[in-house]
């Protein structure tokens, strides 16, 4: 069975709450928006496409990897400090979905390497 997969970043429980009132503003401004979990937002650092099972587990066990070689480094990337820079909206037929830019860092270029 394929999947949709993607890349991304979760955001700290404190990072949630500073998003909320922007997010919450985003939606009066559009009628009809609802708000997702705030468990779900994260940071999409790639999109890979339709995979199955066995792709997904390799990507999954790469990601860890360079997560685990993060941690031994001196000037490790996590956490990262990320600056919000941009928003905008993706549509599709009558949804929409609000989207935040995020510079990006140092951090997330060598971690995207």
């Amino acid at each position: 069975m394929n999947m949709r997969l993607f890349v991304a970043l979760e955001l700290s429980t404190e990072d949630r709450h500073r998003l909320r009132p922007l997010i919450e503003s985003a939606c009066a401004a559009y009628p009809g928006g609802r708000i997702v979990p705030f468990g779900n937002l994260h940071i999409t650092l790639h999109f890979v496409g339709e995979c199955g099972p066995d792709k997904a587990e390799q990507l999954r066990r790469a990601l860890w990897q360079a997560y685990r070689a993060d941690a031994d480094r001196e000037d490790r990337l996590f956490p990262m400090r990320l600056q919000a820079s941009g928003s905008g909206l993706f549509r599709s037929g009558r949804e929409a979905v609000l989207w935040l830019r995020v510079e990006p860092s140092a951090g997330i270029r060598r971690f995207r390497t």
